[in-house]
């Protein structure tokens, strides 16, 4: 990515190429190093998390 960046492509090319969003390429592209890069977000799933999903239909019902 920082290869790219130096060399002058744009941010959302860059971005397209690696199927990344561009605010995430810009925060990298942006960072000295990796670690200055941005924080790792949540899990992106309520099992990683070790939660489970509540239905829908049972959030009708005033269950929860």
């Amino acid at each position: 990515m920082h290869e790219m960046y130096d060399q002058g492509v744009a941010i959302q090319v860059i971005a397209e190429r690696l199927r990344m969003d561009r605010k995430t390429v810009g925060k990298y592209a942006h960072a000295a190093t990796v670690e200055d890069g941005p924080v790792p977000a949540a899990p992106a799933s309520l099992a990683a998390a070790g939660m489970r999903r509540v239905p829908q239909h049972a959030l009708a019902g005033g269950m929860y």
